[in-house]
């Protein structure tokens, strides 16, 4: 007997016989959803048997419509050279339908295990299987997000948040753990950096697990860099990942007894950390007592001074035409070994400075020294508050309150001031751009901190890394173009006067000129009525500096559509070859492409329809007309341009009107013949 037989026979059973009030019985079979009714006078056994005819009908139906169902993703599955498809539905167990095929087709049984590997990863590369499942809690619900190929996370996070009736203030959070998740899991980078080597932009990225030198050595093999490129693309690498705070920029080894038992272990010290620091978070990893602490503190310190061993950064450098390593540890006072290093390689003193100025910067730049030291009174204990190169200033100051007991009342008063006197002091905290720029094959990082001109920037670049000053214009261009890129500076500006205050609008690299008279008049509050205008000047400065074409024809040639683009000052002769270069096009088209030109361009008021010749002074010069154009004010405006006397302004005018005229005769008289 079926299982389903088994199921109504027993419920039969169950059923008395003696009803006075009708029976009323809903059942879940399934996915059907039913409902027994038997009246006092019914006979069970006949109900129940056309509900299980009604029941067989309505699962035929279901399976016929599974069966029916398009496949999310199918398989070819070659066998002696026959090919046979397995078709997965999604959310179908992939083991089992494989495990149905490879019977159902009479294949061996060890076929199961490749083609369950192959289907399961065709599922994850087309989107069908998560490729991770990202479970969070929100109240009292535990709940799985899935994460596919070729859906941005993020956004469907969001969705699922929303789907699920999860306040939007929640977002911001469930992204960012999300984040945390893939990263941990290694689906998304930890870091990337891009590498410019010449008109090249070389793109870097490291995962979680992953193995800094293997990937560094693979991305040098990658690209064919040189032994010289390549250690410098190192050395940048490590220091943007030890700032970073993704590895250490030292790690201590030490070994630690427990009875009979030795084992060996490494305390690794991060940006911004002193030794102290980094042996107080291993001593909470592996909870050591208070003492054992400060002895391993001691040793290691003992160890970073007098052993030479583990200094936090070494500088090479050339003395005398030899080479020399200027070391420096967790506790060294900076200051006074570069001077101890002068004294003993007899340094003149401007060196000497210099080279204390190169170290500090670097050092500055790898978190390993502050930019800056306030000092703050608490309790009437004076102490330091350290900020240091790319620091959230927000997030120092709260963090400071937190390690000294701080009010949480007083953190905005004292955030409010290392602001305040960082900005007094200009001191460069986080910079606005950071790029790669390469000159001799070298790379290097400049950087550009708000206030900074590109000019002035490029000058101390130059002058920092010993690169020939006849480099500076193509450089000051190079930054310029990269900060545009970034959206740092604005590709078009253009004045605007707001009730006699100057503002600026800015078209940035990607908007349009609609995009930038927008966001104009809604950052000052104007009429939105102004926006077209708005738009109409963006768009002829943009044409001015040849940002958008001037004109833009779509011609029809060997059956496509090729578009003309003709810029403000560029000849149509030019325009015209570079579109026949461009698409292969026959000389015998020129003149006609010219023409067509020519007509579109003055019925669009690029070229003027005529110029009209008038000499001043024995001199000549032409007063162009365009399509459209006001005559008398383009007459008036020639002379206001020319500074001719207002009394001879009629005169010309009706001279120009009567050439006009006889242009008119001339043109009517053409169509006549």
């Amino acid at each position: 007997m079926s299982p389903l037989k088994c199921f109504l026979a027993g419920l039969l059973l169950s059923i008395a016989l003696p009803q006075v009030q009708p029976v009323s019985i809903p059942l879940t079979l399934g996915s059907q959803q039913l409902n027994l009714v038997l009246e006092d006078w019914e006979d069970p056994g006949t109900v129940i048997k056309g509900m299980y005819e009604e029941l067989e009908q309505r699962l035929a139906r279901e399976i016929e419509t599974a069966r029916n169902k398009p496949a999310d993703l199918e398989v070819p599955v070659v066998v002696d050279g026959e090919t046979m498809v397995l078709k997965y539905h999604k959310n179908e167990n992939i083991t089992t339908t494989v495990a149905n095929f490879v019977k159902t087709k009479g294949l061996p049984d060890e076929a199961v295990e490749a083609l369950n590997e192959e289907v399961t990863q065709r599922a994850l590369d087309a989107g069908v299987l998560p490729i991770f499942e990202h479970r969070f809690r929100y109240g009292e619900q535990q709940f799985m997000f899935p994460v596919y190929v070729g859906k941005n996370a993020e956004e469907e996070i969001e969705k699922f948040a929303v789907e699920n009736l999860i306040p939007a203030e929640v977002f911001p959070r469930l992204k960012e753990n999300l984040k945390e998740a893939l990263t941990a899991a290694g689906l998304i980078p930890i870091a990337s950096y891009d590498f410019q080597f010449g008109d090249q932009v070389l793109n870097f990225s490291i995962r979680s697990g992953d193995n800094v030198a293997e990937k560094i050595a693979d991305f040098g093999e990658k690209y064919g860099l040189n032994e010289d490129q390549l250690a410098a693309v190192t050395a940048e690498i490590r220091k943007k990942l030890v700032r970073s705070g993704h590895i250490p920029m030292r790690e201590f080894p030490i070994s630690m007894t427990a009875g009979e038992e030795t084992k060996e272990f490494s305390i690794p010290l991060f940006s911004g950390d002193d030794v102290g620091t980094a042996v107080a978070r291993f001593a909470t990893r592996y909870n050591l007592p208070e003492d054992l602490q400060k002895q391993i503190t001691e040793q290691l310190a003992a160890r970073a001074q007098q052993e030479g061993i583990l200094p936090l950064v070494q500088f090479p450098l050339k003395v005398h035409g030899e080479d020399a390593v200027l070391p420096i540890f967790s506790d060294t006072n900076v200051q006074e070994a570069i001077v101890r290093f002068g004294e003993s390689h007899q340094l003149p003193e401007g060196d000497v400075a210099a080279l204390q100025k190169a170290v500090t910067n670097e050092l500055q730049d790898l978190g390993i020294a502050p930019v800056a030291e306030y000092t703050i009174d608490i309790d009437g204990k004076a102490t330091l508050l350290p900020v240091y190169r790319g620091d959230n200033i927000e997030e120092r100051v709260v963090k400071f309150g937190e390690a000294n007991g701080v009010p949480q009342d007083q953190l905005p008063l004292l955030f409010q001031e290392i602001q305040n006197r960082l900005e007094t002091e200009k001191v460069r905290v986080t910079p606005v751009a950071e790029m790669q720029v390469s000159h001799g094959g070298q790379p290097r990082v400049l950087r550009i901190y708000p206030g900074d001109t590109v000019k002035e920037v490029v000058e101390a670049f130059v002058e920092q890394h010993g690169i020939p000053a006849d480099a500076i214009p193509s450089l000051i261009g190079e930054v310029s173009n990269n900060l545009v890129t970034q959206k740092v500076i604005p590709k078009v500006q253009i004045p605007v006067n707001i009730d006699g205050d100057q503002q600026t609008l800015a078209l940035f690299e990607g908007d349009t000129a609609l995009d930038a008279a927008t966001a104009f008049v809604k950052t000052h509050s104007l009429d939105e009525k102004l926006i077209p205008d708005f738009v109409e000047h963006t768009e002829a400065r943009m044409k001015r500096l040849r940002l958008m074409p001037a004109l833009t024809l779509e011609v029809q040639y060997d059956g496509n559509p090729v578009t003309l683009e003709l810029f403000e000052g560029q000849l149509i002769d030019d325009a015209v070859a570079n579109l026949m270069v461009r698409n292969s096009m026959p000389e015998d088209l020129r003149a006609t492409l010219v023409t067509e030109v020519e007509r579109r361009a003055i019925a669009a008021s690029i070229l003027p329809f005529t110029s009209i010749p008038i000499q001043i002074d024995e001199k000549d010069h032409q007063l162009p007309l365009f399509v459209g154009q006001n005559v008398t004010q383009a007459v008036y405006d020639f002379g206001s341009k020319h500074e001719l006397a207002d009394e001879t302004m009629p005169q010309l005018l009706q001279a120009v009107q009567n050439q006009l005229k006889e242009l008119l005769n001339q043109v009517d008289q053409e169509k006549e013949a």
